[in-house]
């Protein structure tokens, strides 16, 4: 080969891995998150829009764990504020049954979803500058991680002193998207609703177990012991939840002492079901009340044996109880 068509060769090869780390340098994934508007009532769910644009000619995957984005030791959204305590523990965004863990995003095109502040920093109140970091995972066809969405930048927001009458009618908007058929509005309206830390939002949790994500509205339930409005939420899915709903709400409700009337105690244990029945007399162990011992009584020879030894078990613990 002459020195000529050496040169020649060594151009072109040079010229292709120029071009293709142009072509890599010029595709991006932006990211930024700002504000849906100025100012917020305490308590509100700050709520914010994280937008991804893919740059690239091909479409881009993530993993969208939604709320905290995080995975594959990417860190997912995190926002600081200046003067102001972080939030002990992010929450950590959990996919539903049936639903994909992969977002894609067709090439210059934009995908936005709403997230809230309160995922990332809590107890705010006055006018804030922050500072938002995104590290979002972008995976393959396979789900392996093949690189990060990155961005950073700041934003300011206003949070003023409670409105309760304001509160309420912004979460009452939020209730109504409950209802919709479009996965990412309903579940980021599902959000908005477990962040607030008012008691308003408690007569719309009973929507939110209704549509079905029973484990969101109890861990908002938590935060309410000695509500009124909250245990007569918990005790109307013991009466009428299934029995996953059903256990859940009991286990908050003993955590709290909160004994259950005789009616709906025995309302409940009448319901079909052996589980339902076992996780009834568990309960009257725990709370040791006597008052139950006459719904108990009624199943000592149930045909089923199980559900006989227990309330056998239960019958003599309570008794044991009156002496």
């Amino acid at each position: 080969m002459t020195n000529r068509k050496c040169i020649f060769m060594f151009f072109l090869i040079q010229t292709v891995f120029w071009t293709s780390g142009v072509a890599r340098a010029e595709c991006m994934i932006s990211a930024t998150i700002r504000p849906t508007k100025a100012a917020y009532v305490e308590s509100e769910p700050v709520e914010l829009t994280l937008t991804l644009t893919n740059q690239c000619k091909q479409p881009a995957r993530i993993s969208a764990r939604y709320p905290s984005f995080e995975g594959f030791n990417d860190t997912g959204i995190q926002i600081a504020v200046e003067g102001a305590q972080s939030a002990q523990q992010v929450r950590s965004g959990r996919e539903l049954p049936g639903r994909a863990s992969v977002l894609t995003i067709e090439p210059l095109k934009s995908w936005s979803v709403r997230v809230y502040l309160q995922d990332y920093a809590a107890n705010l109140k006055g006018d804030y500058q922050l500072s938002y970091s995104i590290a979002i995972p972008r995976v393959d066809e396979n789900f392996r991680r093949i690189g990060t969405i990155q961005g950073h930048g700041t934003f300011q927001v206003s949070i003023r002193s409670a409105n309760e009458r304001e509160l309420s009618r912004t979460l009452g908007e939020y209730s109504k998207e409950l209802d919709s058929a479009d996965y990412w509005t309903q579940r980021t309206a599902i959000e908005a609703l477990s962040v607030t830390t008012s008691p308003v939002v408690i007569p719309y949790l009973q929507k939110v177990i209704d549509v079905g994500f029973t484990d969101i509205a109890f861990r908002v339930l938590r935060k309410f012991r000695g509500n009124h409005e909250a245990e007569q939420v918990l005790v109307n899915t013991v009466r009428n939840g299934r029995l996953a709903g059903v256990t859940g709400a009991l286990t908050i409700l003993e955590s709290w002492n909160y004994a259950l009337a005789e009616g709906d105690f025995a309302y409940t244990l009448g319901r079909n079901g052996s589980e339902m029945k076992l996780a009834m007399m568990r309960y009257a162990g725990k709370m040791l009340n006597t008052a139950y011992r006459p719904a108990i009584a009624l199943y000592l020879a149930d045909p089923d044996p199980k559900i006989a030894a227990e309330a056998k078990r239960m019958k003599e613990l309570l008794d044991r109880s009156l002496n």
